[in-house]
């Protein structure tokens, strides 16, 4: 089995677009990585933010996010 490396802030965007889906599970994903992080947790859906590390001006949050995650599992060892 491979092992990713993913920013923390990048890792509860992912599960934070996760969240519309299959709410519950995400959602506690999304706000064990927040907790960690010393960021605020999310109530709901309706307060989940996808904000990336290092955001883009010129691209899609999302599409950063789904990227970012991309490139960590293609470079899984």
């Amino acid at each position: 089995m491979a092992s990713i490396t993913m920013d923390l802030q990048d890792f509860n965007s992912l599960m934070g677009l996760g969240t519309a889906r299959r709410r519950a599970m995400f959602l506690d994903l999304y706000n064990t990585g927040r907790a960690k992080a010393g960021q605020s947790t999310a109530s709901g859906v309706e307060s989940v933010a996808v904000t990336p590390s290092s955001p883009s001006a010129t691209i899609d949050p999302i599409q950063q996010v789904v990227a970012r995650a991309k490139t960590a599992i293609a470079a899984a060892s």
